[in-house]
């Protein structure tokens, strides 16, 4: 552990210069990544949130991009199913899917299913056939 990395040590007694000490300390070197609630809006790009599924998250172009924290979760080599000319399976080279579903020929759904077997759904929401949501469960 560096100099840098230890919390101040309380000396002489002095509480209150202590915890000042330690408030500095710990704005200058400790950052929480937010947690992204359901009403989280992804309208300004560049927003970084820790999204509930177990990755952090940036907004871009607004939709909620799950950023990598693995080289066993990076996405390469997919191999495309199409079902009656519909792109309905994506499959990647870590074992990893995502399975799309449409309902009147809108994309609705999208769930992925990680290599370790975690599931996650997205839920596509429209109003007069235009994207106006997206859920993460």
């Amino acid at each position: 552990m560096s100099l840098q990395d230890r919390p101040p040590l309380l000396t002489g007694g002095n509480w209150q210069q202590w915890a000042q000490r330690t408030s500095t300390w710990l704005s200058t070197t400790r950052s929480a990544l937010r947690h992204k609630g359901t009403t989280e809006s992804a309208a300004e790009n560049g927003v970084l949130l820790w999204d509930r599924t177990g990755y952090p998250v940036v907004s871009k172009d607004g939709l909620w991009v799950e950023l990598s924290t693995s080289t066993t979760e990076t996405l390469n080599n997919p191999v495309f199913t199409y079902t009656a000319g519909v792109l309905t399976l994506i499959t990647y080279g870590n074992g990893t899917t995502k399975a799309l579903t449409y309902t009147a020929g809108l994309l609705t759904q999208i769930l992925k299913t990680t290599s370790a077997g975690v599931v996650t759904t997205k839920t596509l929401n429209y109003t007069n056939g235009v994207l106006t949501s997206i859920t993460d469960s």
